[in-house]
């Protein structure tokens, strides 16, 4: 059986990159942000239009802006405005411009994480930022991720592969700032789409405007809960609570409450597993019985590198959502959560009292090293 206790009783240690060649510059977040605010319009074409729906400008090439483009502006400029007059946002660069992929390539952030086959941790070891596209071939001894902007680590997911380790390699557009509406964004279901912009605007507003800095698996969390909080409330004033939309945007949370369940249950039998020495045989045998917990998801199969790659939306996620249970209405759940403090185990404390907080009530915060009861 898991150990409940593994995943929630540590805060994590800081991380630092032996790889100085390479660089990981101070200013580096590795949840959804990156590094600092990008241009809008970056586009390049010689056709750039503007177009304004609901408070918000667009930017798109005019060969490109087709009418299912146009309907995308018009549905992300209403979830904008709606998460101006709910929670306070200001104007972001997320999702202002449509990018053609076929003719343009969108800024995107490459991520792998790599881990060996008996390994696992609540984070890297060591997270490595490649400046340009340039060979990784280290031995991994701990979980490392590797994180560029120019390299999309193909060739070190197949180094790594062929060479017995674990891998997950991430190719992200959906990051703030700077998230960009493409082909793969408008082939989304529309109660995704709410959820994303929700998601990625509250990044930017925490970061960029109120001045948070959040140990990332609290932001995460906490991002990730207003996403669909949110959304639930955005597509209920504008679609109503019997239409199909509203039903699915809360089966889409009810989702993520059982894949956040899958993900932190695996690694804390995953954990517990590796630290027993067992022999080789009986160690594969008994990992690939907890990685087939994940077999019903969309996201499987699963394996080491993939469940530390999870982590960050999924280990403080349960803390979030009972905050939400006795909080549902997201401008009073946005209202207490932009209260929750940086530091990790300060803001556990905070999500736990949280629950029985109102809106307006400003709380101190007195970390008493109580474990987190997932």
């Amino acid at each position: 059986m898991a150990k409940k206790a593994t995943i929630s009783l540590h805060s994590k240690p800081p991380f630092s990159s032996k790889k100085a060649i390479l660089g990981l510059g101070a200013a580096l977040s590795l949840g959804c942000a990156s590094l600092g605010v990008p241009r809008v319009p970056s586009l390049e074409c010689d056709d750039k239009i503007e177009t304004e729906r609901h408070g918000t400008i667009f930017y798109s090439c005019q060969q490109d802006t087709t009418e299912t483009v146009l309907e995308t502006f018009d549905l992300v400029g209403r979830v904008k405005e709606y998460g101006r007059n709910t929670f306070g946002f200001s104007q972001t660069v997320n999702y202002r411009q449509y990018v053609n992929t076929e003719r343009q390539h969108p800024a995107t952030s490459y991520r792998i994480y790599i881990a060996p086959r008996d390994s696992i941790s609540l984070e890297p070891a060591d997270k490595v930022f490649l400046l340009s596209s340039q060979e990784y071939r280290d031995e991994v001894e701990e979980p490392v991720m590797l994180w560029s902007r120019k390299d999309n680590l193909l060739d070190e997911e197949a180094y790594y592969n062929a060479s017995g380790y674990d891998t997950y390699r991430r190719a992200i557009t959906d990051y703030s700032p700077g998230a960009t509406i493409t082909p793969k964004f408008i082939a989304m279901a529309l109660e995704k789409q709410v959820a994303v912009v929700n998601h990625e605007d509250w990044h930017y507003n925490m970061n960029q405007v109120w001045g948070n800095d959040l140990d990332t698996d609290l932001e995460e969390s906490l991002a990730t809960i207003m996403g669909h909080a949110g959304g639930i409330r955005f597509i209920s004033g504008n679609y109503g609570v019997n239409s199909a939309s509203y039903a699915t945007a809360l089966n889409n949370l009810q989702q993520w409450v059982g894949v956040s369940e899958t993900i932190n249950s695996s690694y804390n039998s995953l954990e517990n597993l590796y630290s027993q020495n067992l022999p080789w045989e009986q160690e594969d045998l008994l990992k690939k019985e907890i990685l087939s917990r994940a077999d019903e998801w969309y996201f499987a199969p699963i394996n080491n590198a993939k469940v530390i790659g999870f982590l960050p939306y999924t280990r403080l996620f349960p803390l979030a959502y009972d905050v939400y249970a006795t909080h549902p209405d997201a401008g009073e759940l946005g209202k207490i959560l932009m209260q929750c403090p940086d530091d990790e185990e300060e803001g556990i404390e905070f999500l736990r009292r949280a629950r029985y907080m109102t809106a307006n009530e400003q709380t101190e915060i007195s970390f008493e090293g109580i474990p987190v009861d997932f």
